[in-house]
């Protein structure tokens, strides 16, 4: 048992990000099955289920370094929504505590929480309530990512564009000019219509000789089927133009706030690739939700 313990909590001490769930059985969980099970067959005499105590044990201390989700009462906020299984299971675990005081048999008080618990665990991990709130420390700041259904939602700080005048050098890239331009940490080139965006062309060796720091070039205009399009180019990386550009919405969106009077947007951005994105602005933050096909799934420990 100190053995699996050991490794449980070196284990969970490798991954600090879990939130609203534990890898592998909690150690308090494991204690609390522990003296469950022992006063119940000390309190109800069941000496010809005692042979079986070894491996009881031994089956809780496994399941401590599982790589199995198990239920946890940290809340990333006090949303019922967000957090429905450790609201029921606090719910239901109170109530049975006053029941089995007023039935005379405060006993099974630990026993019974205690199989509330790995219940609603097993319904944690089969019907995937999940709602983690990932954080990424980033050069731009923080950046925060969650499951919303079938989409994949961000937080971006907004990043409103000012209007300047465009350098030479990106004019000469251009295959088109634009109608206007702003910029913030990238430049904004505005277009006239869909069209515009899809049949530019971009000269990259010109563009190579162009510091833009940390930053890109997107074009964007006002799409046929979405509120907008988009497209973005970065000078001297090692992929010119990105398939879908998160970051650049930044800009975009508080853009597209002003001229389209609206702060709910569906966009698109038509690269190759092609990428579809549902944005918001709510005051100095930008939504954006899109949707993702699952690659590989693991762990990687450290």
């Amino acid at each position: 048992i100190p053995v699996f313990a050991a490794l449980r909590l070196a284990k969970f001490n490798a991954n600090p990000i879990q939130k609203s769930h534990f890898i592998g059985l909690p150690s308090p969980a494991f204690a609390l099955a522990a003296v469950s099970i022992t006063l119940v067959l000390m309190e109800f005499q069941l000496d010809n289920y005692k042979i079986y105590y070894p491996f009881i044990m031994t089956l809780f201390s496994s399941l401590m370094v599982l790589n199995v989700k198990f239920l946890s009462f940290k809340f990333s906020n006090f949303n019922i929504a967000d957090n429905k299984l450790v609201f029921i299971l606090s719910l239901l675990s109170l109530t049975s505590f006053f029941i089995l005081i007023i039935m005379g048999i405060p006993i099974l008080i630990l026993p019974i929480i205690l199989f509330l618990y790995l219940l609603f665990s097993v319904i944690f991990n089969f019907l995937n309530f999940d709602n983690d709130i990932i954080l990424f420390e980033t050069m731009s700041g923080d950046l925060e990512v969650k499951a919303d259904h079938e989409f994949i939602e961000m937080r971006f700080p907004s990043r409103p564009p000012e209007k300047v005048a465009l350098p030479q050098t990106i004019a000469n890239a251009l295959s088109k000019q634009p109608k206007e331009v702003y910029k913030a940490r990238d430049y904004i080139l505005m277009y006239p219509c869909e069209e515009d965006i899809q049949q530019l062309k971009v000269d990259a060796s010109i563009l190579a000789n162009i510091d833009l720091n940390l930053g890109g070039i997107c074009v964007t205009a006002k799409g046929n089927t979405t509120d907008f399009v988009s497209r973005f180019f970065t000078p001297g990386a090692a992929i010119f133009e990105d398939p879908v550009t998160g970051s650049a919405h930044c800009s975009l969106v508080p853009l597209w706030t002003k001229y389209l009077k609206k702060d709910i947007f569906h966009a698109r951005q038509i690269s190759k690739r092609q990428g579809e994105l549902f944005c918001q602005l709510i005051n100095d933050i930008v939504l954006i939700k899109g949707q993702a096909v699952k690659y590989s799934q693991g762990f990687i420990e450290i």
